[in-house]
């Protein structure tokens, strides 16, 4: 059976599942649900962003930005969701949704 682990009243246990893929020291990375590329971050170094550590439910300061060819996604990262900016090019632009479960692209 697949069940969750129980708590001693019986409850459901529920496990937080990770958002971020640790590449290395100084980099993470997360699904996009907005462009549905996967993004990396630079973090922990003088020239990265600022990172809550929250391997579940990060921050990341400031904004993030990322540009491709003909493809513009710009989110504020803040306890586990994204909120996508206006000026994106996808279909979540103007939207505030949480972070995917790491499913490794």
């Amino acid at each position: 059976m697949n069940e969750l682990p129980r708590k001693p009243n019986g409850k459901s246990l529920k496990t937080a599942r990770n958002t971020l893929h640790r590449l290395n020291a100084h980099s993470v990375m997360f699904e996009c649900p907005g462009c549905g590329l996967s993004h990396r971050v630079s973090v922990g170094t003088p020239a990265g962003w600022g990172f809550n550590g929250s391997m579940t439910r990060p921050t990341f300061t400031p904004s993030y930005l990322v540009r491709t060819e003909g493809s513009r996604c710009h989110s504020a990262i803040v306890d586990g969701w994204m909120q996508f900016f206006d000026d994106c090019d996808h279909h979540l632009a103007g939207q505030r949704v949480k972070i995917p479960v790491w499913q490794g692209v």
